[in-house]
């Protein structure tokens, strides 16, 4: 959730968000 407010707070960094969820998903499961 936290990283959800934080994608949120740097909508600059849309895209840098979007890497580094997708590199936490993939972590996760």
């Amino acid at each position: 959730m936290a990283m959800r407010q934080k994608k949120g707070e740097s909508s600059s960094h849309s895209a840098d968000s979007t890497n580094f969820v997708k590199l936490s998903a993939c972590t996760n499961f």
